[in-house]
C-alpha cells in the first residue's frame, strides 16, 4: 500500500520520486541547524552573507542554492525549490539584496524582534480563522469564545507574514528591514509600522500599527488573508475589542473579566446605517463618539455624509 502525489506544476511535469528518504534529505541540506547538524561544504560557506541570510534570518536565496547543491543541475535545484514551495517549506518573498528569495519558517529565530518601533497607542485587529459558521454577524465573542471557535492552521501565521513582507519590499517608503521570528514579525507597509503576533490566548493573529494609512492597511491584510483562504473550509474574520470603560466587563461564573470582541464588519454597518448616538453592539449601547475614538481606524470616510456650519468673517 501507499499513495502517489501528483503535482500539476509545469516545473516538475515528469519528475518521480520513489525513494521519499531522498527527497527529506535534499531538503534537510537546506532545513538544519549548522550548529547541530553541519556539512562538510560549510566550512566553504559559512562566512557568506547568504549563509548568514539562510540561517540566522530564514531567507534563502536562489543562487545560494547552486551553492549548496553543486553536484546538481540547473533543473534538478529548481525542481527541489518547487517541491519546497508546494509543501510549504518556502514561501515567495521579497529581500533587499536580491528581487527573488524565499522565506523558509522553520528557519525563523524563536526569539521575538528585540525592539518595536511602534508607539504605545497604536491600533490593534485580531484575524480570526475559523471552520464553523458561528463568527455570525451581530454575534459579539468573549475572550473564550475566540479560543473555543477559532482555528490555526499550521503555517498560516508564516504564510501571513511572507504575504505582507513581500508588499513591504514592494514599497517605495519602506522604514526598515523586517524583523521576522517564528511568533512576532515587525513590517513596514509605506508610512505604517506593523507588528503581527500570535495571540495564543485568543488563538488569533494580533496586528498592531501605527495609525498612518490606517484604512490602506486593513484593506491590505484583508487582501492576503483572502489569498490564503480561498477554500470555503476555512474562513477569515477580522476582529476590534470594544471599548468598555463602564466597568461592566461581562464575568464567565465568575471568573476572569471577559474581554468583548465584533467583527470590523459590524461596526461599519452599525455606524454608517444607524442615526442614534449610542449605537447597540454586543447587546449593548455604546456611544457613538467613544466608537469613533477607539476603533475609527476602520470607519469608512464619512465626509460626503458630513454637514459643516461655518462662519468666515472679513
Amino acid at each position: 500500500q501507499g499513495a502517489i502525489t501528483h503535482f500539476t506544476t509545469p516545473a516538475l511535469d515528469g519528475l518521480v520520486v520513489i525513494d521519499c528518504g531522498w527527497l527529506l534529505r535534499e531538503i534537510t541540506v537546506i532545513i538544519r541547524r549548522p550548529e547541530l547538524h553541519p556539512l562538510p561544504l560549510d566550512e566553504n560557506l559559512s562566512d557568506s552573507s547568504d549563509f548568514e541570510d539562510l540561517y540566522k534570518h530564514a531567507l534563502l536565496h536562489p543562487a545560494f542554492v547552486s551553492q549548496l547543491f553543486p553536484s546538481r543541475s540547473e533543473q534538478d535545484r529548481l525542481r527541489l525549490l518547487h517541491v519546497m514551495l508546494l509543501a510549504g517549506f518556502a514561501l515567495p518573498v521579497f529581500s533587499s539584496q536580491q528581487h527573488g528569495a524565499f522565506l523558509v519558517p522553520a528557519l525563523l529565530p524563536s526569539a521575538w524582534p528585540t525592539d518595536s518601533p511602534l508607539p504605545t497607542r497604536a491600533h490593534t485587529v485580531y484575524i480570526a480563522l475559523h471552520t464553523t459558521g458561528r463568527l455570525k454577524r451581530q454575534h459579539f465573542f468573549t475572550t473564550d469564545n475566540l479560543a473555543q471557535y477559532c482555528h490555526q492552521p499550521v503555517g498560516m501565521f508564516a504564510r501571513l507574514v511572507a504575504q505582507l513582507a513581500r508588499l513591504s519590499q514592494l514599497s517605495e517608503t519602506t522604514l526598515s528591514e523586517p524583523q521576522l521570528s517564528q511568533h512576532a514579525a515587525v513590517l513596514t507597509l509605506g508610512r505604517t509600522v506593523l507588528m503581527l503576533t500570535e495571540n495564543r490566548e485568543l488563538h488569533c493573529i494580533e496586528v498592531r500599527f501605527t495609525a498612518a494609512d490606517a484604512r490602506g492597511v486593513v484593506g491590505q491584510v484583508t487582501q492576503c488573508l483572502e489569498a490564503l483562504c480561498p477554500t470555503q473550509t476555512l474562513h477569515h474574520e477580522l476582529l476590534v475589542e470594544l471599548p468598555q470603560d463602564d466597568g461592566t466587563r461581562p464575568q464567565d461564573d465568575g471568573a476572569r473579566p471577559q474581554r468583548l470582541f465584533v467583527r470590523v464588519k459590524d461596526v461599519v454597518q452599525a455606524f454608517v446605517t444607524d442615526t442614534e448616538d449610542d449605537l447597540v453592539l454586543a447587546e449593548r449601547s455604546i456611544p457613538r463618539a467613544l466608537i469613533a475614538q477607539r476603533v475609527g481606524f476602520v470607519l469608512p470616510p464619512l465626509h460626503a455624509q458630513a454637514t459643516y456650519d461655518c462662519f468666515i468673517s472679513y
